[in-house]
């Protein structure tokens, strides 16, 4: 244990978290804190960290809430993306394809799909993709994929950050890594942090997904961080015109 003397109005900085710790009063016994830390870094007094039934009252709600919005966001960008999918379908005249592109969209968004799981399709080792896209919803990863493939992208996908380094060590890398930022077992900022820390990856440009606002995540932008930002709920055609834009190098947040 380390033990520092303060008196009051001085502070403790421990520069790793972003977190400062200032002496506010010391009176009868007690010493007042002022605690300034990032809203990622969790703080409690010891009787509460130390208390699981207190913890577990609190925590689900909280988690339950988080869940509903990022479902809510994930239908709604689902829906969007099929609309262009189904709009560029009946352009090239396949309209029974742009019906059933409906049609799945509809029962998506009504909680009534029932879909076979499907292996992903990336691009042969040998090949260079132009774009990874890094999605673990099942249906917005197809949306992407048919999407891209369809403006003539060469297309590789991965499930979550974890699968997508698993890709990037096997296969030559993508030009551009569209990628979600809430994902299970690897999560969208783990993955960022690990490609920028390999300067073997230094030409990937990083597209991130997600319906937060990159502030939320602290995310840096450019080479410590992402190239771009799209917001979901996006249209497929925002879509294709930032992914064409990051490749010209033209770099922008929607």
């Amino acid at each position: 244990m380390l033990v520092l003397s303060r008196k009051v109005n001085e502070k403790i900085v421990i520069p790793s978290i972003g977190t400062s710790i200032e002496v506010v009063e010391v009176k009868a016994g007690r010493v007042r804190l002022g605690i300034d830390a990032p809203r990622s870094v969790q703080i409690v007094r010891e009787e509460i960290a130390s208390s699981p039934p207190a913890a577990e009252k609190v925590a689900p709600h909280a988690d339950a809430s988080r869940a509903l919005e990022h479902d809510a966001r994930n239908k709604l960008n689902t829906a969007m993306l099929s609309l262009e999918l189904a709009r560029q379908q009946l352009t090239n005249g396949a309209i029974d394809e742009a019906a059933e592109t409906m049609r799945r969209a509809l029962e998506q968004m009504s909680g009534s799909a029932t879909r076979e799981e499907k292996p992903s399709r990336p691009a042969a080792a040998s090949q260079q993709a132009d774009v990874l896209v890094v999605e673990d919803n099942a249906d917005q990863l197809e949306m992407l994929t048919v999407l891209l493939r369809g403006q003539g992208f060469k297309v590789a996908t991965a499930t979550d950050g974890v699968d997508a380094l698993n890709y990037l060590q096997r296969a030559a890398a993508p030009k551009v890594m569209l990628l979600d930022m809430m994902m299970p077992r690897c999560d969208g900022m783990t993955t960022v942090r690990i490609v920028r820390r390999n300067p073997v990856f230094d030409q990937i440009k990083i597209v991130a997904m997600s319906g937060y606002s990159p502030s939320h995540f602290g995310v840096a932008e450019r080479a410590a961080g992402v190239d771009g930002w799209l917001q979901k709920p996006f249209e497929g055609a925002q879509l294709v015109q930032h992914v064409k834009q990051v490749l010209e190098g033209q770099t922008a947040h929607h």
